[in-house]
């Protein structure tokens, strides 16, 4: 293994990503469809919901509570049936999906659950707090890290019943950004519905 290698698999980001991988995308991904598909936004929606996970990944690693906090033109659906599994001694650990909408410029309602990914909302508050001593330099080189890490787990052959389960989306969230998030996820969308 080369020191840049090793450097990597030591690093936050690493370790971000495979905790983000068995500690919530595996619980989650695998079934995500079916309840896409079963919810009242499958008929609803004239089947205009890609049954996905669109994972955000902005490039300020802040993640808003809420997409809608983001960009006011994604609006808040409603949350999927909820998902339940033992872990770490939390029986029945509540897992839950939240759909969003979003309007193309001809009036179509389209729908998506997307989520900001969490791990990187930690790597800003680190950055943050001065407590952990991250700068913004490195919080960036943890977030390359992390998107590359995250990269290679879903394309791992072992990973199967996830690889097709979730898109990764860079977001731009710099106050002068040509894209807005909507626009963003509507694209998304649009081409997911496409394949």
């Amino acid at each position: 293994m080369t020191a840049a290698a090793s450097e990597i698999k030591n690093s936050m980001g690493y370790g971000l990503a495979w905790s983000y991988y068995y500690g919530y995308l595996k619980l989650i991904l695998p079934g995500l469809a079916d309840r896409v598909k079963t919810s009242t936004f499958w008929d609803a929606s004239n089947q205009r919901i890609a049954p996905k996970l669109f994972i955000l990944l902005p490039t300020s690693c802040f993640a808003h509570p809420t997409l809608t906090d983001g960009d006011s033109a994604v609006q808040p659906g409603a949350h999927l049936r909820e998902f339940k599994a033992n872990r770490s001694g939390n029986p029945q650990r509540v897992y839950r999906n939240f759909v969003y909408k979003v309007t193309s410029e001809d009036g179509q309602d389209y729908y998506c659950v997307a989520e900001y990914a969490t791990p990187l909302l930690t790597l800003f508050e680190m950055e943050e707090d001065t407590l952990a001593d991250l700068s913004k330099e490195e919080k960036l080189k943890q977030r390359a890290i992390f998107k590359s890490t995250l990269l290679d787990i879903l394309t791992r052959p072992g990973v199967k019943e996830c690889q097709d389960a979730c898109v990764l989306l860079d977001v731009d969230d710099a106050p002068n950004s040509a894209t807005s998030l909507s626009q963003l996820l509507l694209q998304a969308i649009q081409r997911e519905l496409e394949n």
